[in-house]
């Protein structure tokens, strides 16, 4: 009797339930190898940087949803709609024309309590700037702390960052040809 009411249950719930068996020693929470996390970070951290290549309010933000969560995504897009709201007040056209990484370290806990890690990067961003006839190339290196979180049904996301230092590195004299 007993395996045939398991039998019907199973039958009930075929392809409803998913049962996860894991052993008691393996996390249920699985981060990816530091490679992987580095390479999955570099893709999320410059998709930020194209959402500057669109004007539409709806590009700019799906683009950004794809890399970028929580109150860190209105926040990041609220920058990027005031930026562009100033290039086209001041009649000023940025382009950013590449982002290189210069170092990034990850951060993997020992002990992971959710799917989430953190990335400390220094990064550059050479662009341009053309405004009243005439244009300059500028160039800009930061470093930051990111978390990076996994979201259930949407993947790996940057959710948080705290800013350590941001500069310019060149004069503003060099004229863009």
């Amino acid at each position: 009797a007993g395996v045939l009411i398991c039998s019907g249950v199973a039958l009930l719930t075929l392809g409803i339930t998913v049962v996860e068996v894991r052993p008691p020693w393996v996390s249920p929470i699985q981060l990816p190898a530091e490679e992987e996390a580095s390479a999955l970070f570099e893709t999320l951290h410059r998709n930020i940087y194209r959402a500057f290549d669109y004007e539409d309010e709806g590009q700019i933000y799906d683009l950004l949803a794809r890399s970028v969560s929580g109150d860190l995504l209105v926040k990041t897009y609220d920058e990027i709609h005031e930026s562009l709201t100033m290039k086209l007040e001041e009649a000023a056209i940025c382009e950013v024309r590449s982002v290189r990484t210069i170092d990034s370290e990850v951060q993997l806990p020992a002990v992971a309590r959710k799917p989430a890690f953190q990335v400390l990067s220094t990064w550059e961003v050479i662009g341009t700037v053309r405004h009243w006839g005439h244009g300059h190339w500028r160039k800009n290196r930061s470093r930051a702390l990111y978390d990076v979180s996994w979201l259930e049904g949407v993947g790996w996301r940057i959710d948080g960052v705290e800013v350590i230092d941001q500069r310019r590195l060149d004069d503003g004299q060099e004229s863009v040809k």
